[in-house]
């Protein structure tokens, strides 16, 4: 793991520092799990945060929240995905 040392770019980064490391997480996961990390925007606006995609295509999608009163949102936003992938 990458320690800071340049507190300029900390603060410049602020709020996005926890979501920055909570990627990196993912990502030690995936290489672990022998998979990948891909983010998913479509046409429509849909957005995924994170999804960890193992190579025989089984996937977990994530939405990555900064705060519990996000946790409804970002619970709709994985059952839409889930919708449209799943059709």
């Amino acid at each position: 793991m990458r320690v800071f040392r340049d507190m300029d770019l900390v603060e410049q980064l602020g709020s996005g520092v926890p979501r920055i490391l909570q990627s990196y997480e993912l990502n030690v996961y995936a290489k672990a799990n022998d998979a990948s990390v891909f983010h998913y925007n479509d046409s429509y606006g849909l957005e995924v945060d994170a999804i960890v995609q193992k190579r025989n295509g089984d996937y977990a999608a994530f939405e990555i929240k900064l705060g519990v009163g996000y946790i409804d949102e970002a619970a709709e936003n994985l059952k839409k995905f889930a919708r449209n992938i799943d059709t």
